[in-house]
């Protein structure tokens, strides 16, 4: 089974495309999207781990509350950030729901993948840029950009990390994903959609990440996307993410 990329989960794409019979747009989790519902109508379905009453999305002086990811990506394109820090917790089931829209949207067949092997497990952080790592402050944020104009890698940047807790791909309706552990807090990483987003004939991933700060006071979560062009290069990021 392959995703068209007009937005249908069908079979029957494949022998009508030569190249998506090799590597088609993949949506890993499809569990949440019932055959023959549109992307279009995808961005209208609510997502039901926020509740009937949304998300409060606000400017200072306006809230306005969000319900589907249409509502959601409008008002943050808007300028509008969640209400509180537990709105913002809540925030991350839309990325983790409906994150995959945009990808999707956008993204083709690809000719050749080098990220179809994501190790998750502890090998993970050594294959990735220090962005993916929690940064909540100036000071951090520049300690990153440093660390990325000295060429390391998150483990190298923050040699502490950990793994916490590890899921292979398993029965419908649980992905896998990796959790690390740092002095900042802890990271989760999980897969969502493979496809070429940037058309250059390799494949990226989508990948949908959890910032849980210590000592549990603010957690977040946003989709990043990453890609390489061979197999001994780090991933590197497409589209980052907050």
């Amino acid at each position: 089974m392959c995703v068209c990329t007009g937005g249908l989960i069908c079979g029957a794409c494949v022998g009508r495309h030569p190249a998506a019979v090799a590597m088609p747009v993949q949506l890993i989790d499809q569990t949440d999207w019932p055959k023959g519902v549109t992307i279009e109508d995808m961005k209208d379905s609510p997502v039901l781990e926020v509740g009937g009453e949304g998300i409060a999305m606000t400017d200072g002086t306006n809230t306005v509350a969000a319900h589907s990811w249409r509502e959601f990506d409008r008002l943050d394109k808007a300028g509008l950030d969640p209400l509180s820090n537990a709105e913002l917790y809540m925030s991350a089931w839309f990325y983790r729901r409906r994150g995959f829209i945009p990808f999707m949207e956008k993204a083709q067949p690809a000719k050749t993948s080098f990220v179809r092997d994501l190790p998750m497990n502890g090998k993970l952080p050594a294959l990735l840029d220090p962005d993916l790592a929690p940064a909540v402050s100036q000071e951090e944020s520049d300690f990153i950009q440093q660390a990325k104009r000295e060429g390391k890698s998150w483990q190298q940047a923050y040699p502490e990390t950990r793994v916490k807790r590890t899921r292979a791909a398993g029965k419908r309706g649980h992905l896998p994903f990796v959790s690390f552990q740092t002095d900042h807090g802890r990271v989760s990483i999980t897969p969502l959609v493979y496809g070429d987003y940037d058309h250059d004939g390799f494949e990226d991933v989508l990948i949908f990440v959890v910032h849980d700060l210590d000592p549990g006071t603010l957690t977040y979560g946003f989709t990043a996307i990453l890609t390489r062009k061979n197999a001994k290069e780090r991933f590197s990021i497409v589209r980052p993410g907050p």
